[in-house]
């Protein structure tokens, strides 16, 4: 297959975050009545807003690091992926008209959830999180809309060739911002111009390079 469909819809680490996502809506209550934290102010990741769970409290413990073969590890890790993966499997379940995708940042011990706002997900992923620091961070569009756009651009793969432009690759954002496709260096600029073409700008596409994967 010459041309990987890399859809985000697994956590990915937040290390290069990308385009920052918008202020999230204020208000939401939890399955209990009481109401969800109402500051929305920036986290410790470097452009993420959010609302944030109780579990972002300041005086937090920050995770120790350590090494192992290479590898680097973080104390409370797998309790952040724990509830990043069942907020996970329910925004591709029940909530996937709303849930966009995830990031988790280890080294500080906190993890953020992209969502279009909806007063029953956020609630849920507030009583999930418990103790656990994370961001509730709007999303523009849903995981689902951004998968079936990105499909639809792989599958004009033999168009695009017939143009001379190369796909190499096309990614959903978790961010829910939009798409990103991925194409060889000599085709960036005329990728830039002929993809919103074709496809409208309803839904942003960012164009990267990249060059063709190859079997070995």
């Amino acid at each position: 297959m010459t041309a990987a469909l890399l859809l985000a819809l697994t956590l990915t680490a937040c290390t290069e975050p990308g385009t920052s996502a918008h202020g999230a809506q204020n208000g939401t209550a939890t399955p209990s009545g009481t109401p969800a934290p109402l500051a929305t102010f920036r986290s410790r990741h470097s452009d993420v807003v959010g609302i944030p769970t109780k579990g972002c409290r300041p005086d937090r413990p920050i995770p120790t690091h350590s090494t192992y073969q290479g590898m680097d590890l973080y104390s409370g890790g797998e309790q952040l992926q724990r509830v990043l993966q069942s907020i996970q499997e329910a925004g591709e379940g029940r909530f996937r008209a709303f849930h966009a995708g995830a990031e988790v940042a280890e080294d500080r011990g906190e993890g953020a959830v992209f969502r279009v706002p909806d007063a029953g997900y956020d609630a849920f992923i507030i009583a999930t999180a418990g103790d656990v620091c994370l961001f509730l961070a709007e999303a523009r569009f849903n995981h689902v809309t951004l998968d079936a756009f990105a499909r639809r651009i792989l599958a004009d793969d033999d168009h695009w060739k017939a143009q001379g432009v190369d796909l190499t690759g096309v990614s959903g954002s978790n961010r829910g911002d939009g798409v990103t496709v991925y194409v060889t260096p000599a085709d960036a600029a005329d990728a830039r111009i002929e993809l919103p073409k074709r496809y409208g700008t309803q839904i942003p596409i960012r164009i990267e390079e990249r060059e063709a994967f190859t079997a070995a």
